[in-house]
C-alpha cells in the first residue's frame, strides 16, 4: 500500500476592515494585473467580478461589519482572481471558479 500523508491547511480571510468591497477588488486587480492595462480596463473587471461571485449589491459595503462567512469566501476569491490567466477567465462558463464559489 502506498505511503499516503495528509495535510491540512486553515484558511483565513484577512481582510483590511474599513475598506470597501469594490476598494478591496480594485486593489487587488492594480496590483496583480498589468501595468500595461489601463485603470479604466481594472475597473470594468472589478465589475465582472462582481458579477462572478455574486456580490454586486455588496460593492459598497465596507467588509468587516457587514460581509457574513460566505461573502467573504467570495470577496477572497474574488481578490485573487485578477492574478489568473485571461484564458482562464475566459473560458465560458467558468465552472471553476463557480464551483467553489457556488453551493
Amino acid at each position: 500500500m502506498p505511503d499516503v500523508r495528509l495535510t491540512y491547511c486553515q484558511q483565513m480571510d484577512t481582510h483590511e476592515p474599513i475598506s470597501s468591497v469594490r476598494e478591496a477588488i480594485l486593489f487587488s486587480a492594480v496590483l496583480y494585473q498589468p501595468q500595461n492595462v489601463p485603470l479604466a480596463g481594472k475597473e470594468a473587471y472589478v465589475e465582472k467580478c462582481f458579477l462572478m461571485c455574486g456580490l454586486e449589491k455588496y460593492a459598497g459595503a465596507t467588509i468587516v461589519g457587514t460581509l457574513g462567512v460566505e461573502q467573504r469566501k467570495r470577496l477572497t476569491i474574488s481578490q485573487r482572481s485578477p492574478s489568473f490567466s485571461r484564458s482562464w477567465m475566459s473560458r465560458p462558463p467558468d465552472w471553476t471558479l463557480r464551483a467553489l464559489v457556488l453551493p
